[in-house]
């Protein structure tokens, strides 16, 4: 049973489209805003992270330039210093500073004394001590330059880049007049300084680049090519950059965090379209129900009221033809009296089932009332197809043997329909002739009873010729 035309499915389709849409607009409008605001707190974020970093790093590195240069000061000071001296204020030094691995002392850049020794006995070790290069660079400018005379040279081991090198030279003498007298040498754990220096981070990748030697890299280089920010820092005369970038294997909930107005605003929106689809779904079969008859299932007046009209007004654009057929049963007062208002209503059941089975699908059988039906019989060419049709239902309906109060019982009908021809056929008058053709037929009925044969079927062509 249709309850809705066309036209109404149409528009609700519609309707729910655009409201779709416009969810999905204001949803992705909003993540979009959402995303630049994350953005910038993301950049800020970086920033300070940046800034963390560069200070950090540069504590860092100015504390072991400090103490290089500290050591250096004291054995310039105390040239016969004694080596278990040097040994309590070394191992004192490291004690103090977690990233310091050992200390050589170098007079006239010969090492002569290390500490501790277990460090120094490796290869990689003696290589590092052997190279002065980047010291040598240094040394007249360190001499001569008031400025630099707290510094130390400071480097990332080439061949073993996870050892950071911290050089400060010994002089003896004042500022102009100096003598160099040799180097102090720090080793340190590059990787534990960097972890200290916050170079680890959940939420971005760090790296630095030494900017007079750019092969000197620390840090996650992969920032290097993904930075969003980038800052410079000066440590004890080396230029460095320092490079921050998002980590796409964080293990911060970025997802969540990043799609969260997609995350509620998608649900929010299935939550309401599944309520207004079941607002919907209960509004049709609210609907339904109130355009079926409870007893039979069969479509009641008030469908068959609203097909007929959108019929009839369908009907004068497509000039199509269709008959209204009205049934009536014949004694139904009789069952109802003798047998219960029960057993009428069980027999109303009986003759709906055959009805539906009687008519062809495109056609609508309601019932309207009592023991009255209503059938529309669409696409109809010619009188004589609505004359067939009717006889066709009238037997079926009459050779039908029907259970009533544990019998078997037989009922009879009384038709008449009417036919849409053209415009000027109304819906009333649809339904009037189709009334008053029943009521003859029921009249007929009774004028022949009691008659023989021979003379019913004369009294029905005299009926049928006038």
């Amino acid at each position: 049973m249709q309850i809705t035309s066309k036209t109404e499915t149409t528009m609700i389709l519609l309707a729910m489209i655009a409201s779709l849409a416009l969810g999905v607009y204001f949803i992705e409008s909003y993540h979009v805003q959402r995303q630049k605001q994350l953005d910038t707190i993301t950049q800020y974020q970086a920033e300070q992270k940046a800034a963390e970093v560069a200070s950090l790093l540069t504590l860092e590195v100015k504390k072991k330039s400090y103490s290089a240069y500290t050591l250096s000061n004291i054995i310039a000071s105390e040239p016969l210093i004694s080596q278990e001296h040097l040994t309590f204020i070394i191992s004192g030094l490291i004690q103090h500073d977690k990233h310091l691995l050992g200390v050589a002392i170098a007079p006239q850049d010969t090492v002569n004394f290390v500490y501790p020794k277990v460090v120094f006995e490796s290869g990689y070790t003696q290589d590092i001590l052997q190279d002065i290069s980047t010291l040598s660079d240094h040394i007249e400018e360190m001499k001569n330059n008031l400025d630099l005379l707290a510094t130390a040279a400071v480097y990332q081991s080439d061949e073993y880049p996870d050892y950071y090198v911290v050089r400060s030279p010994i002089y003896s003498g004042t500022v102009g007049n100096r003598t160099y007298l040799g180097h102090v040498t720090l080793l340190v754990d590059l990787e534990q300084m960097l972890q200290d220096s916050h170079f680890n981070d959940r939420q971005f990748l760090v790296a630095a680049v030494n900017e007079a030697k750019p092969s000197q890299r620390v840090g996650n280089l992969k920032a290097i090519d993904s930075a969003m920010i980038k800052t410079d820092i000066n440590a004890s005369n080396v230029d460095w950059q320092v490079f921050i970038a998002p980590d796409p294997n964080s293990n911060l909930p970025r997802w969540p965090l990043f799609n969260s107005v997609r995350l509620v605003g998608y649900v929010l929106l299935a939550m309401v379209f599944c309520g207004f689809a079941i607002i919907l779904r209960l509004y049709f079969k609210a609907r339904q129900r109130s355009m079926q008859d409870e007893l039979t299932s069969l479509p009641n007046r008030r469908y068959f009221v609203y097909t007929l009209k959108n019929l009839v007004r369908n009907a004068k654009y497509t000039r199509t033809q269709f008959a209204v057929i009205n049934l009536d049963l014949d004694g139904f007062k009789r069952i109802n009296d003798e047998y219960g208002h029960s057993s009428g209503d069980l027999l109303l059941k009986q003759v709906a089932r055959v009805l539906r089975g009687a008519v062809r699908a495109t056609d609508v059988v309601a019932r309207v009332g009592g023991d009255e039906f209503l059938i529309i019989a669409s696409r109809i060419a010619q009188e004589s197809e609505v004359t067939k049709l009717v006889e066709g239902i009238q037997h079926k309906v009459e050779s039908e043997n029907y259970l009533v109060r544990g019998a078997m019982v037989k009922t009879q009908v009384s038709i008449g329909f009417s036919m849409y021809k053209d415009k000027q056929t109304t819906f009333d008058n649809l339904l009037s002739s189709a009334d008053i053709n029943m009521y003859k037929n029921k009249a007929l009925k009774r004028k022949l009873k009691g008659l023989r044969q021979e003379e019913k079927d004369a009294v029905n062509a005299l009926e049928n010729h006038d």
